[in-house]
């Protein structure tokens, strides 16, 4: 579970990153070396370019995927000019700048969204929660998250979210969210995810529901979906609609980090007492309550 989590939440990325890195300088200084010895060094740098580059593309990254291409036609260029001495020796300079510089940008393209965002105070706004089981429990008769945000404070949290819901059916949800100032937290997703809902449709409801939501007087936030591998697609929606609707994006890893904690889930998935108050406590520093 923990290793799953490792690349749901994006650190697998990273560290592929790393392995990257290392593999093309050890690939650059293996020129400096006698036959013997290089060859051995090129088998080091094949093992780590290939577990770097599986480990990246596990991640499941949203990264855009022209970047991915040109990543990667660039490393394997270089790659192909190492084995042919008879290239230019510059060609091979600006292929191993190159390469180097698209491991630098990719990792400056992602850690903008590991950062936490925060809302600036703008008076007592009451909070609508829309969301899905994470968020309406699992009618156990445990404290939910909403209910935790909403205890000892003067602001007013109304929980909307209904167990099994999708980013389509939570459109029910958002027709209960009354006109005039409001922070509305969506966690939705999770379902369509692992539900099998095909990405198109899913950025159609995510879209709606956005659209639906927004408003000069609102302020919305929204968790970003740990996503399994090769699922970058529904990443790239999640983070492209909330740029275009001007929402806060919870990191990924804050979902990630509690249901892989040791008493952050009932199941696994479905969040315990402890898990609750974990996502109570990140709600409540985003929206300064």
């Amino acid at each position: 579970m923990r290793i799953a989590l490792f690349f749901a939440d994006g650190r697998a990325y990273f560290l592929g990153i790393a392995l990257v890195i290392v593999g093309l300088l050890l690939l650059a200084a293996s020129k400096k070396h006698k036959p013997a010895k290089r060859t051995r060094m090129l088998l080091t740098v094949r093992v780590l370019l290939l577990l770097g580059v599986l480990t990246i593309l596990l991640s499941a990254t949203p990264v855009p995927l022209w970047f991915y291409g040109l990543w990667l036609v660039t490393t394997v260029a270089w790659l192909v000019h190492q084995s042919e001495p008879m290239l230019k020796r510059e060609v091979g300079i600006a292929l191993r700048i190159g390469s180097l510089l698209f491991c630098l940008a990719a990792v400056a393209m992602e850690i903008p969204h590991r950062l936490m965002p925060k809302l600036e105070p703008q008076g007592q706004e009451r909070v609508y929660i829309i969301g899905d089981s994470l968020s309406a429990g699992m009618g156990t008769g445990e404290t939910t998250w909403p209910k935790v945000l909403g205890a000892g404070v003067p602001v007013e949290v109304v929980n909307l979210s209904a167990a099994g819901a999708t980013a389509g059916t939570a459109m029910e949800q958002a027709k209960r969210v009354p006109p005039g100032p409001a922070i509305i937290v969506i966690e939705i997703g999770g379902n369509d995810l692992l539900g099998g809902t095909p990405a198109h449709a899913f950025e159609e409801d995510l879209r709606r529901l956005l659209e639906s939501l927004k408003g000069d007087s609102r302020r919305l936030v929204m968790f970003e979906l740990p996503l399994p591998p090769f699922s970058n697609r529904y990443g790239r929606i999640q983070r492209g609609l909330a740029s275009e609707f001007d929402v806060a994006l919870i990191p990924k890893r804050v979902l990630s980090d509690v249901i892989g904690s040791a008493r952050g889930t009932l199941d696994g998935l479905h969040l315990s007492d402890d898990g609750h108050r974990e996502i109570a406590e990140t709600v409540r520093r985003v929206v300064n309550m």
